[in-house]
């Protein structure tokens, strides 16, 4: 691009003196007018080469302004980019697949603010149509397992796919949708997961909100609930996520202001003690990020009215013999009290480390004929600690980290009472990652026990278990 620039001035200053001298006035007079619609010609494209190079551009001109709004708002109304102008990810860590799955609308309109002050700052304005992105990813593992008291499994699985559509409708309203292939089938038989697999809506839902002009917003659809955060290096679920995390159809009033952030939610849990006509579950959650000099934090708290409508709870994925399956499963959701549920987790980064912690945990114990741990009413609670390293070799991204996981009183969850994992990931091409996770859990002893369907399950004599997990992962 230099040469280019370098070529037309070239030819502006030998051409004019050449013609200056032979050519009449009006040949003159339209030559001045081409070479000043070249000078122009190369002041924008000097911009867009500080604007490549990351250094600080100089003020626009009334025509860089013009020329910018005129691309951006007469641009393509469908895009597979989650930023417009701003240099993409080798990772893809910031595509609209691969965002967190908790406080996904917040995320969403902070992304899009961000894109709008971006935008304001090359002299642009708000698209004035609507925008689709769409987005999505396709996962594919081997994995080995062996231990507890089971014979050795391996497998080849597509573990993953799904693809994700963002419509910025105005600067006031999105809509998001969530397609994604469920990998776990009801059929049973000879080729029953290929023959059966579907796909579904994973989530769906409308916001209404401007986080340039109104620190509050409104969610209605089917949307995890803000109810802990969930981060997570591994490619395996962390415990917490096990025993805390809903899928539900809400509705969700949210502030995000100055660092803080939080939301208060509603909706019509599966589980229920006598009504289940109503709205009966809701939660609040509340947290702050922000940079102190090198470290960036985020810390928060949440809060849910009945842990027992979370996906561990409903569903243990349990496949043994007269074992809890999950009250989803099990055809009664109907329990004996209420039973509520708080989170607190925290999060620091500093330069290429990154540390995650979170606790989730119940402020009272399920009678025992609902959950039960040793002849008493099971109080479930989890930990999950994380760190990763993440630098380049030879211009590849690289993440390595660890991690441990605890649960309390979860064997009638499926939930090992222990968790140890390593993962190592490298993004080879663009937008892609391939992964290798070792991880060795240690069950419940074989002296613990539930009651279920007058049945009594133990723990395991083999308290060991061991899971490699080679994944390829392609985002886009």
């Amino acid at each position: 691009m230099n040469k280019k620039i370098i070529a037309i001035i070239a030819a502006a200053s030998i051409t004019s003196p050449i013609f200056a001298a032979t050519a009449t006035n009006a040949q003159v007079q339209k030559l001045a007018a081409r070479t000043q619609y070249l000078e122009k010609q190369v002041q924008i494209l000097e911009q867009e080469i500080h604007s490549i190079r990351g250094a600080k551009m100089p003020p626009p001109s009334k025509h860089s302004m013009h020329h910018k709004r005129r691309l951006f708002n007469y641009g393509s109304a469908v895009t597979v980019s989650p930023y417009v102008g701003v240099r993409a990810a080798y990772d893809a860590s910031d595509l609209i697949t691969n965002l967190p799955s908790m406080n996904e609308d917040l995320v969403i309109l902070r992304q899009r603010q961000q894109l709008e002050n971006h935008i304001y700052a090359r002299g642009g304005k708000h698209p004035d149509r609507p925008l689709v992105e769409i987005s999505g990813h396709v996962e594919g593992q081997v994995w080995s397992k062996s231990g507890y008291d089971t014979p050795n499994k391996s497998d080849v699985d597509l573990s993953g796919a799904e693809i994700d559509l963002l419509s910025e409708i105005t600067h006031w309203a999105t809509a998001y949708l969530s397609l994604s292939y469920n990998k776990y089938p009801p059929g049973t038989g000879s080729g029953a997961r290929t023959t059966n697999s579907n796909v579904q809506v994973s989530r769906a839902f409308a916001t209404i909100g401007d986080l340039n002009r109104v620190p509050a917003y409104v969610t209605i659809g089917q949307i995890y609930v803000p109810f802990g955060l969930y981060a997570n290096f591994m490619t395996t679920d962390p415990l917490t996520l096990t025993l805390g995390r809903a899928k539900q159809r809400a509705i969700l009033l949210g502030l995000a202001k100055y660092g803080f952030y939080g939301s208060v939610y509603g909706f019509r849990g599966d589980s229920h003690t006598t009504s289940r006509g109503t709205i009966n579950n809701w939660g609040v959650n509340a947290g702050y990020g922000r940079q102190i000099k090198r470290v960036h934090i985020d810390v928060g708290a949440g809060y849910i009215g009945n842990i027992a409508d979370s996906a561990g709870v409903q569903g243990t994925g349990s496949l043994m013999t007269n074992a809890f399956t999950g009250l989803g499963y099990n055809g009664n959701e109907v329990i004996r009290h209420r039973v509520p549920g708080f989170d607190v987790h925290a999060e620091a980064k500093t330069g290429p480390f990154t540390f995650l912690s979170e606790y989730i945990g119940t402020t009272r114990a399920f009678d025992s004929a609902d959950f039960n741990f040793n002849g008493k009413g099971a109080r479930l609670s989890a930990v999950d600690f994380e760190g990763a390293y993440k630098f380049r070799f030879h211009s590849k991204p690289i993440v390595l980290s660890v991690g441990y996981g605890r649960s309390w009183q979860a064997l009638m969850l499926n939930m090992p009472k222990q968790s140890y994992m390593a993962r190592a990931a490298i993004s080879i091409f663009k937008d892609t990652i391939e992964s290798i996770e070792y991880r060795h859990d240690v069950n419940y002893r074989n002296s613990d026990s539930y009651s279920f369907g007058g049945n009594t399950i133990n723990g395991t004599s083999n308290r060991q278990r061991n899971l490699v997990t080679f994944q390829i992962g392609v985002y886009f």
